[in-house]
């Protein structure tokens, strides 16, 4: 038995399928213990599991019912006619109790299953060139009509609008089609209709959309697709120049999917108080045929300008949940199911997360300071696997500039805390369950700077928790202290000596299983960068060769150290980047890529490539292409070369080699031909493991 996944196949729409067999003579002994009895060929629609397959076509054939000359080595034609559920080999129809055709579902197959029946012993067939022929003729007749209309008429009460701006537009379409296949003689018919509207109502910009859709199936009804709008607070009422409110809908039986989501901002502006300040919130609601989904966000933010001082302040509270609650095809049900969602406290999510942010940021320019502080809180509830976990997060950074110099401090810490049997029932449990395992947290919010580092300050014992130990999975303590220093670029060769940015950050990790189990790690990290540009060029700084225009360096130095204080092993892993750009004029450009990197286990790495990009002369494609397209335009050919070497050490020393060759011809602006040879080679110490050719011709048009 085996199986093939086979391309689009419109079984249906064809009248034959056949194929040619061959069956080796010591397959066949026509005594009682047959080595091949029966083929089977099963075309099939496989889902994402097994148990979801559905046949669409299976043909038997049993091989002893069959006459001896159709069980020869020679190649044997089968054709089967599904309409008339026959069989012919060779032409000649063979009689029904030597095989069976069995119809299934009327859909598209994608794998083929051949299954052999026979004795136990080994034997063989083969089957090529499997094809469908005799389609049958398939007929369809469309008829679209679309109006728009769009008037400036306005009702106005006094100066207040009370209708304007009406937009409507109308979409028809009828189609007719006459369908055949082995399965039925069908025709069809369908109309689909599209109304949508757009006008402002009392300060209300109010969009509208009806989907309707009518077949001659069965039930032959009149069906709804789908169904949407959109009402939006307009800035016209006075009422609403500070305060927009919205709210959208989209219910759709054809997808079983619903969208439901309102908003609400208050938005004042510093030229009513001192303070620029948004307040305001949104909730959605999402349902399909299987789950539910909510997600509702509270929001405000506060900025003070002064003449040259900046203080914002932001903060953001975020709520999610799923429940089993599935789509409803009762649009005023699905309504209420969707509105009750979205102000829903989470008691029957089987999952719930929560996210508090908080963010300041002041910037002082007579200091060139520029201060960001941000508070960010994870709470994540799975009721169905009684799990809850917390984490709180605090980011700060410092960016000050003396004179050319940028400066740069940040800090990031965050405490992880993961318990298990233990149940809240809705948003407010967790926020309450949040912050009194935050006022356990001592360790996170009560250290001083740089202090976590040292382990004679804190260790795994110090983070443990006795109110929580026995619910507890694991905990994890991370503090970041990171440091940046940026220069301004010399633009000469100094530029190569001096590094462009350096820098360097420190990580400390305690991960906690149990009082006896934890991870206490050291993570180090510095990094030297170096930019260049334009310097030994004919256009340089420093004027030493003529051969090319301008140049450019690029690279970098960087070294990782992990050490871990417990077993007080150390880690390292170090790698070195350049790249070179050699600019020698328009069209005809230089690459080199340098990639050297090694660590401590012995895994070693080398990439080194070289690319040569210009402007063609000549191609034996040229002559080839211009006698095809008459053009006045000059024909302009673009070739691209580059040799490349990586070299990796593991377990095993493994090279490749690869070499590329790119030709792109352009008639013109819009039309380009693309041909492409590749050549790989993989190589170890003892053997070549692998060849690869590949030779790929595309064209490119630009519309």
């Amino acid at each position: 038995q085996f199986k093939k996944n086979l391309p689009y196949l419109p079984l249906q729409s064809y009248k034959k399928l056949a194929f040619f067999y061959a069956i080796p003579e010591t397959n066949i002994d026509q005594s009682p213990n047959e080595i091949l009895s029966e083929l089977v060929l099963d075309f099939l629609q496989e889902g994402e599991l097994p148990k979801d397959a559905k046949k669409v076509l299976s043909i038997l054939i049993d091989f002893e019912e069959l006459d001896k000359e159709f069980l020869s080595a020679q190649w044997h034609h089968l054709e089967v006619d599904l309409e008339e559920k026959t069989l012919f080999i060779d032409g000649i129809k063979i009689d029904k109790e030597a095989y069976c055709i069995d119809i299934g579902e009327n859909i598209t197959p994608n794998s083929l299953e051949v299954s052999i029946l026979g004795n136990d012993e080994p034997g063989s067939i083969y089957i090529d060139e499997l094809y469908l022929s005799d389609p049958y003729m398939q007929s369809k007749l469309r008829n679209t009509f679309a109006a728009n209309y769009k008037t400036d008429f306005s009702l106005k009460l006094y100066d207040f609008p009370i209708l304007e701006q009406i937009q409507i537009s109308l979409k028809m379409e009828q189609v007719y089609s006459k369908e055949k296949s082995w399965l039925a003689n069908d025709d069809f018919f369908s109309a689909a209709s599209e109304l949508s509207t757009h006008f402002s109502l009392l300060s209300f910009d109010i969009k509208n959309l009806l989907s309707l859709h009518f077949t001659n199936s069965a039930e032959k009804n009149l069906s709804l697709d789908q169904f949407s709008y959109s009402i939006k607070s307009s800035p016209h009422l006075s009422l609403f120049k500070y305060l927009s409110l919205s709210e959208n809908l989209l219910f759709s039986p054809l997808y079983q999917t619903s969208i439901k989501e309102n908003s609400l901002f208050l938005q004042v502006p510093m030229s009513i108080i001192p303070l620029d300040m948004q307040l305001g919130g949104k909730t959605k609601a999402s349902l399909d045929g299987k789950n539910a989904k909510q997600m509702a966000t509270i929001e405000n933010s506060y900025t003070l300008s002064l003449e040259k001082i900046k203080l914002s302040l932001e903060g953001k509270l975020n709520l999610s949940q799923k429940t089993e609650r599935a789509f409803i095809n009762d649009f005023s049900e699905n309504y209420k199911n969707s509105f009750d969602l979205q102000f829903s406290n989470g008691e029957k999510a089987k999952e719930r997360n929560e996210e508090i942010h908080f963010k300041t940021i002041a910037s002082i320019d007579y200091l060139s300071l520029k201060p960001e502080l941000s508070f960010n809180n994870k709470i994540a509830s799975l009721p169905s696997e009684n799990k809850f976990t917390f984490q709180p997060e605090i980011q700060f950074s410092l960016p000050f500039k003396i004179q050319d110099i940028d400066f740069s401090f940040q800090h990031r810490k965050y405490f992880r805390v993961q318990e298990k049997n233990f149940i809240n029932l809705n948003y407010e449990e967790d926020l309450e369950g949040y912050f009194q395992r935050l006022s356990e947290a001592k360790t996170f919010y009560t250290s001083l700077l740089f202090l976590d580092l040292f382990p004679s300050y804190i260790n795994a014992n110090d983070i443990w928790h006795n109110r929580t130990k026995g619910n507890l999975e694991n905990q994890e303590l991370s503090s970041l202290y990171g440091f940046q220093i940026k220069r301004k670029l010399y633009l000469n060769p100094m530029d190569i000596i001096v590094p462009a940015s350096f820098d360097f950050s420190l990580e400390r990790n305690i991960f906690v299983l149990d009082q006896i189990q934890s991870k206490d790690n050291f993570y180090y990290l510095t990094k030297l960068s170096y930019t260049s540009f334009n310097n030994f060029g004919l256009f340089g700084s420093k004027k030493l060769f003529s051969w090319f225009e301008q140049d450019e360096l690029f690279s970098s130095l960087q070294c990782k150290i992990k050490h871990n204080l417990d077993s007080n092993n150390v880690a390292y892993a170090i790698r070195f980047f350049e790249q070179v750009n050699i600019y020698i004029s328009e069209n005809n450009t230089l690459f080199k890529n340098l990639d050297i990197s090694f660590d401590s286990e012995k895994k070693r790495s080398l990439y080194f490539s070289v690319s040569w990009h210009r402007k063609g002369k000549n191609s034996f494609l040229k002559p080839l292409i211009e006698s095809l397209m008459k053009s006045e335009d000059e024909i302009f050919l673009l070739r691209k070369n580059s040799l490349s070497y990586l070299f990796e050490k593991n377990t095993e020393i493994l090279n490749t080699l690869r070499g590329d060759h790119e030709l792109e011809i352009q008639p013109n602006k819009n039309l380009s031909f693309i041909t492409k040879l590749n050549g790989n080679i993989i190589f170890t110490e003892k053997k070549m493991k692998s060849l690869e050719l590949d030779l790929n011709l595309s064209a490119k048009l630009k519309f």
